[in-house]
């Protein structure tokens, strides 16, 4: 037997869910400043399409500005000062986006970390603060973001579209253990777009560091607190209190 139709909205639903939704974007950017048709479409469920219209609607009403990189890169889309006005997030980067003042490569890894910020509250997340949002707060080494898991672990969260230096990742654990031994968060999570082998076994291969001016070895008490995946993997599925890993959690000098 067919389904039947969905009942018909009003024009007044109409409206509300349109202003609704106008509402989840604005304070979205309000702390994450600018946004694309792809990630609004994933956080609101709708076509990329219409996530595109949305944006263009908004610009056309002054709430958000659409920055093309001059031709070099895909569009985004930043807010306002009148959409800072009307945004209602309890934390705002307090300055409207400014087109020209990014690269599109920045755009590009910041619009990755958005996708993991959509997925992380689409799986229970919350308190999700990102890194704009954390300077300045006395971290060693501030991560792209930093967020509760569904079992009430902090975790700091890195996106990394490509490898870096030996040099490079030696500094970040060495500043990540000091932010953790701080009680600043309890993991690390690498999200690696494509590199996720190549980046866990990049980081495997730092086999000390220094902290306070004295060599620490790491093992495997140390890289327990590590975790890297692809970005179809994230978030990983919990299982139990310690969800991300059934290795120790503490580890001696971290």
């Amino acid at each position: 037997m067919p389904r039947p139709p969905p009942p018909k909205m009003s024009r007044a639903e109409i409206m509300a869910r349109s202003k609704a939704k106008r509402q989840m974007v604005l304070d979205w950017c309000a702390t994450e400043s600018f946004t694309s048709p792809a990630v609004v479409a994933v956080m609101l469920g709708i076509s990329h399409r219409r996530g595109g219209k949305l944006l263009a609607d908004m610009a056309r009403d002054g709430l958000m500005v659409r920055d093309d990189f001059h031709g070099e890169g895909s569009p985004v889309w930043g807010i306002t000062t009148l959409g800072l006005g009307y945004a209602n997030a309890p934390q705002v980067i307090g300055r409207e986006y400014e087109p020209g003042r990014i690269t599109p490569a920045f755009a590009r890894h910041e619009l990755d970390v958005q996708l993991a910020r959509v997925r992380a509250f689409a799986a229970g997340w919350t308190d999700w603060t990102p890194s704009r949002l954390l300077h300045g707060t006395g971290l060693k080494k501030v991560p792209d973001a930093i967020a509760v898991t569904p079992s009430g672990e902090r975790v700091a969260v890195e996106i990394e579209r490509s490898i870096k230096s030996l040099r490079r990742y030696r500094e970040a654990i060495a500043a990540q253990l000091r932010d953790m031994r701080a009680g600043r968060y309890g993991r690390v999570i690498y999200v690696s777009p494509g590199h996720a082998a190549a980046l866990e076994r990049t980081l495997r291969r730092v086999g000390e560091v220094r902290i306070a001016g004295e060599r620490l070895r790491l093992g495997d008490a140390h890289f327990a607190r590590y975790r890297v995946l692809d970005f179809a993997s994230f978030p990983p599925a919990e299982s139990g209190p310690d969800a991300m890993s059934a290795a120790p959690q503490a580890a001696s000098g971290a």
